[in-house]
């Protein structure tokens, strides 16, 4: 309910209703018995209404926010921290969110029931080849942290999309191996079917006929990217003799290469002050992430997919956390 309707349902004012709302059931304090800074009511209403009107207010660190909204220097930043917590917001990162028509659901039940009966063992995945491109940038887009109210919805805010300036890289992993790489350069300009086949086809066939030699057979995932499935691609692909798994349209959720992406942009941020990387250094670390990406640990993200696909099929094809 509204402010307003709880008033009117309860007789109270809404100044009282405010403050039932968003104050604490007991009187709080620290350990050296002083009171929390807490906003006034037109402090609160300003804040909210500077996080509808601007999203660079939703972005920002709530020790950058405090100088970003004029009148709030009277907080030091702990002090501001503390009051934005008890008024109620939260900093919080929106889901990634995908919409799944019967139809995806349909075809993803039907992959995941298939290939639990090809390959039921978590062993039996370790010889495809999962490949897939990520966007890498010298900002916070991997963990797009927003100021949400605890009466907001976070899936409201999921779409919320950026594109500062950064890398685009493709890798592969199969199995305990990381597979190949590439940075893709700035004067390629956008990836399309040409350029793939150009540029990563080269590095997939590389490896496989490397793996087919040593007398392991070897298969390879792609998603729906236009790039990957264009009769261009398909064909090349097929002339070089490259087994490839059809898989399922929006379907992170069972790509362990997307666990890599996580992993790594974590890795950088938590290793380099990633917002005064220069595009040059910023490229450097992420080789570096995909350098120490764990081997063992990317068998068992391999070995993790027969029960992603009981997940999915259990969830009658919705997406499943991975």
């Amino acid at each position: 309910m509204k402010y307003d309707e709880i008033a009117k349902a309860t007789g109270a004012s809404m100044r009282q209703v405010e403050y039932a709302c968003n104050s604490p059931l007991t009187p709080r304090s620290d350990r050296r018995g002083r009171r929390p800074s807490e906003f006034t009511a037109e402090e609160k209403d300003r804040i909210a209404r500077a996080l509808n009107d601007d999203l660079i207010a939703r972005k920002l660190k709530w020790e950058d926010l405090r100088w970003y909204l004029e009148g709030f220097d009277r907080f030091k930043d702990r002090a501001f921290i503390t009051a934005m917590r008890n008024a109620g917001f939260q900093r919080k990162v929106p889901p990634r969110k995908i919409q799944l028509t019967a139809r995806h659901r349909a075809d993803r039940l039907a992959f995941c029931r298939e290939q639990l009966a090809l390959r039921p063992r978590p062993e039996d995945w370790e010889n495809v080849a999962f490949s897939d491109e990520t966007w890498a940038t010298n900002s916070h887009i991997w963990k797009r942290w927003l100021t949400i109210h605890e009466a907001e919805d976070i899936e409201a805010w999921a779409a919320v999309r950026e594109r500062p300036h950064g890398w685009m890289f493709w890798g592969m992993i199969c199995g305990s191996e990381k597979a190949g790489s590439f940075v893709w350069e700035k004067h390629y300009g956008s990836i399309n079917s040409e350029k793939y086949i150009r540029y990563i086809c080269p590095l997939i066939h590389g490896f496989i006929m490397g793996k087919a030699a040593q007398g392991t057979p070897v298969v390879l995932q792609q998603d729906n990217a236009s790039s990957h499935i264009s009769y261009a691609t398909r064909a090349h692909i097929a002339s070089l003799g490259i087994e490839t798994l059809t898989w399922p349209a929006k379907s992170p959720d069972l790509n362990p290469i997307e666990n890599v992406w996580f992993w790594m942009k974590n890795w950088i941020e938590v290793n380099y002050n990633i917002q005064s990387l220069t595009p040059r250094t910023l490229r450097r670390a992420i080789e570096a992430a995909w350098a120490a990406v764990p081997c063992e640990w990317l068998r068992e993200l391999t070995h993790s997919i027969p029960r992603r696909l009981q997940e999915v099929i259990e969830a009658e094809g919705r997406l499943i956390r991975y």
